[in-house]
């Protein structure tokens, strides 16, 4: 059986706010707040309703704060938890002590969250956001601010970012839309998706499709295993490579530019209708694309 009990705190603003949950999930939210309210939800799971309770009287949840920073976490859990009861979690099998950790907090304050297992949410923020998640899942969304997003095992989320904004992902998919700043991509495995992102990108996706779509800054990408698709009007230099994989090039009819374009083991070819570009002029941007095993085209979006 599962028995549950809810933990609330209060503590003053810091400029700093440093969360890390074990199990579980945190959430972190910015509001029009002047403190900061902390809510735990534990669940055990346990023989009995006794056992339970004696096992909720252990699980501890420090708070420790000063001008420059609060920290939560992480929680201190049951001695006997099971043995890789975080991949277990993970993989949908529900053992052990979960903990949902929510934070809500004055928009300023700058937040570095941490996350074992579980996913990990944080949004309506004015101020600069950290986020590690060792297996799990990362959302940010309405930040204002620099984001810097890392995953070992899961997927990152990114949307409505204010801001500049990086992604090193082990394994997961990775997908970001409405960066106002430039977005910089490291993916080991897993696809990548951005969309309307007003700087530059770029992104090294080792084995994954990476897709890109109304890119307006520069953008550069590098693939070891995969495809690469770019949609929209290109406005700036494109710089495109595949080891193995295609390139596919869709752009808007007001899009004007020169081509550089090489497959070594493929085809490339232009798929576009007659007089469907503008002319480039000589300060038109280059699209250089490279293809290293698989075809190129170049089509009408």
């Amino acid at each position: 059986m599962q028995v549950q009990r809810t933990i609330e705190e209060h503590a003053a603003t810091p400029r700093r706010l440093i969360a890390e949950n074990r199990a579980g999930d945190l959430v972190i939210v910015g509001e029009e707040r002047d403190d900061v309210l902390i809510t735990a939800q534990i669940t055990v799971a346990a023989e009995d309703e006794r056992d339970g309770r004696a096992r909720l009287a252990v699980v501890r949840l420090p708070i420790a704060g000063s001008k420059d920073a609060l920290t939560v976490g992480p929680p201190e859990l049951p001695r006997d938890e099971p043995p890789l009861v975080h991949v277990l979690r993970h993989l949908g099998i529900n053992k052990g002590t979960q903990i949902v950790i929510r934070i809500a907090i004055p928009m300023g304050v700058a937040v570095r969250a941490v996350q074992r297992t579980g996913s990990v949410r944080v949004s309506g923020l004015c101020s600069g956001v950290e986020v590690e998640v060792y297996a799990g899942a990362a959302h940010v969304s309405d930040v204002t601010g620099q984001v810097r997003v890392v995953t070992r095992l899961g997927s990152a989320t990114l949307a409505d970012i204010r801001g500049d904004a990086s992604v090193d992902s082990r394994a997961g998919r990775v997908q970001a839309e409405y960066v106002s700043g430039a977005l910089q991509v490291s993916a080991r495995r897993g696809s990548v998706i951005v969309r309307d992102i007003g700087g530059a990108v770029d992104i090294d996706a080792r084995g994954g499709k990476a897709v890109l779509e109304d890119v307006r800054g520069a953008a550069r990408v590098r693939t070891r295993a995969g495809s690469v698709e770019w949609r929209g009007k290109v406005s700036a230099p494109v710089d495109l490579e595949s080891r193995a994989g295609g390139l596919r090039l869709a752009v808007t009819p007001d899009s004007a530019f020169w081509v550089d374009a090489e497959a070594r083991a493929g085809s490339v070819r232009s798929e576009l209708p007659v007089d469907y570009l503008r002319k480039p002029d000589a300060k038109a941007p280059t699209v250089k694309l490279r293809a290293h095993a698989g075809a190129i085209r170049i089509v009408a979006v």
